[in-house]
Formats: structure tokens, C-alpha cells, sequence
């Protein structure tokens, strides 16, 4: 039995990381308001390899508002790697440098791209509720295959699949109230 509450236990901390993997996909998607997360996993070709646009990596970024990213770089001969980067990124900013520093601006949005970000992020929550919905019946096969074993009773299997029916419920509302918060950020910044 103590391998069956594990499963419940292991199961709540998949979820827990698949709802943190969708915040952390969330960050990234553009609204009107500049976020680090926009660019901080942009990968830069720099000395014949690419490397990630991080704080750890390249340089520091910050957001000055209403809608300003500035990344200051450590190394002055990868500015113009960093640069390029940003711009072809394909978030609409312009980039424009200013010593060790680059300044991206990020555009209004229009109503036609708030509607295709709002499809994007969309997608984004379906695909993450998808693999929610895999991961619960992995382990509701689980505790069937241990009834069918002989290692748990089926009062036992009825009550682990509800604490998994549970926590798939819970995530889901965090994962609904995330998106909800994100389309709000994207139609009313």
C-alpha cells in the first residue's frame, strides 16, 4: 500500500510541475506588458555556438515601463549578436543599441494580434491540459493493474482514483485561471 500513495503523491507533483512548465509558457507569450520571459530563452550565435539570452549567461535584463526591455550585455563584442537575436525573434520589437546597452521596444498591440495571442495561448492551455488528462490515466492504469494484483482492494482503487480525479481538477482550475489572467493581461494592457 505505501507504493499506492506514492503513485497519489507522485501524480500531485507532475501536476504541480505541468502547471509550473504552463506559467513558465505563459511568461513567454507577449501581451502589452514586457516580461523578461520574452526573451530571456532567445538563443544568440556568439564565438561560433549559440548560448541562451539569460541573466546567468550574456548580460542583465530589465523592464522599465510602460514598455521597454533593456538588456545590458557584459561582453561589448556581443552586442550586436544580442541585437540580432531580438530582432529575429519574430516578437515585434525594435532594438536599438545604446552602448553596452540594448533598448526593445515592444509595440501596441492590435486588435488582430491580440486576437492571435489569445489563440496562441489557447493552444498553449489545451496542449498542457492534454497531457494532464495523460498523465491521470497512467495512473488510474496503475492502481487498476494493482487491484488487479491483488495488491489493493477495490474500496482502495475507487478511492485513489477520486484523490487523482481531484488533483486533475485542481490543476485544471489553476491552469483556467491562469490562462483567464493572461487573456485579460493580452485584451486590457
Amino acid at each position: 500500500m505505501p507504493q499506492m500513495s506514492n503513485l497519489l503523491e507522485n501524480f500531485k507533483q507532475e501536476s504541480a510541475n505541468l502547471q509550473e512548465l504552463f506559467q513558465k509558457e505563459l511568461s513567454s507569450i507577449r501581451s502589452n506588458r514586457p516580461s523578461p520571459a520574452m526573451i530571456e530563452n532567445l538563443k544568440v550565435f556568439y564565438f561560433e555556438g549559440t548560448q541562451p539570452l539569460s541573466v546567468n549567461q550574456m548580460g542583465s535584463i530589465k523592464v522599465i515601463p510602460p514598455r521597454e526591455i533593456d538588456i545590458t550585455v557584459w561582453d561589448p563584442n556581443s552586442i550586436q549578436a544580442v541585437a540580432k537575436a531580438v530582432e529575429d525573434a519574430g516578437l515585434g520589437l525594435s532594438v536599438r543599441v545604446d552602448g553596452n546597452t540594448i533598448r526593445a521596444d515592444l509595440p501596441a498591440l492590435t486588435a488582430e494580434r491580440r486576437k492571435e495571442i489569445v489563440k496562441q495561448a489557447g493552444k498553449i492551455s489545451e496542449g498542457f491540459k492534454i497531457r494532464l488528462r495523460q498523465a491521470r490515466d497512467d495512473a488510474n492504469k496503475k492502481i487498476v493493474e494493482s487491484e488487479k494484483a491483488g495488491e489493493i482492494g477495490e474500496d482502495e482503487k475507487f478511492k485513489l482514483k477520486d484523490g487523482v480525479q481531484k488533483i486533475t481538477e485542481e490543476t485544471n482550475q489553476k491552469i483556467e485561471e491562469a490562462l483567464s489572467k493572461k487573456m485579460e493581461e493580452i485584451n486590457f494592457s
